[in-house]
């Protein structure tokens, strides 16, 4: 399982709100992803899409907003890191260069991996992102040709495809 050396703490300013932003990602022991602020601890996986024009919010169970988290969690995943605990100081993450280029630099130096094998879920069919009342599976070969991809609204991506609109 691939984890984090020691904590990474990144500061700056919020895209959207101008204000100071702080995150830390942390090791942990637990598998998957994990968001740790003044009202708990909860997984990403319990995330839902907080309704927002510009698409980048998402809600923790605990009642916590998470704005403009997509290119930390992107780098996350992409970086390969199975097991994160990110402490969040204020609502926006920030957005440092704009990209997920500081992110990847930290991460890549402080990547400790202890052998373990980690099942990584299988997903045959990408879910349609459009929200929890649709039920249907996207189509669309331009976007969703591929087991990898998917439209996933916890990052707050909005490249939905117009078939999944209902």
């Amino acid at each position: 399982m691939k984890t984090l050396k020691k904590e990474l703490t990144f500061e700056g300013v919020g895209l959207h709100s101008g204000e100071p932003a702080c995150v830390t990602l942390c090791p942990y022991d637990k598998e998957g992803i994990y968001f740790k602020n003044e009202n708990g601890i909860c997984s990403i996986t319990e995330a839902t899409l907080a309704e927002d024009s510009r698409l980048t919010a998402f809600r923790l169970p605990n009642g916590v907003t998470v704005r403009t988290g997509e290119h930390m969690l992107g780098t996350i995943v992409g970086m390969g890191l199975d097991s994160v605990l990110i402490k969040n100081k204020f609502e926006e993450i920030p957005t440092l260069d704009g990209s997920g280029a500081v992110f990847a630099e930290e991460i890549a130096l402080n990547i400790a991996d202890d052998g373990k094998p980690v099942k990584k879920p299988f997903i045959s069919s990408p879910p349609c992102c459009r929200g929890t009342k649709c039920q249907k599976v996207c189509n669309c070969p331009a976007l969703c040709n591929s087991q990898n991809h998917l439209h996933n609204r916890l990052l707050g991506h909005s490249d939905w495809c117009a078939n999944c609109h209902i």
